[in-house]
């Protein structure tokens, strides 16, 4: 982890609003959708839910 670099959010965003509203579902159909549940406790990354990304 002594690699890793360290960035404030307003660096690395374009715009800070509320988020992508989006269903989630189980199939691989775009991006991780990783929300607030996702987080608590220990994350999980296998059982973090896809989302279909429109542009």
């Amino acid at each position: 982890m002594s690699d890793w670099k360290k960035y404030r959010l307003g660096e690395i965003v374009r715009d800070i609003s509320y988020g992508y509203t989006e269903s989630a579902s189980t199939d691989c159909i775009g991006p991780k959708f990783l929300r607030i549940t996702d987080i608590v406790g220990k994350l999980d990354w296998n059982t973090v839910p896809y989302c279909k990304e429109e542009c």
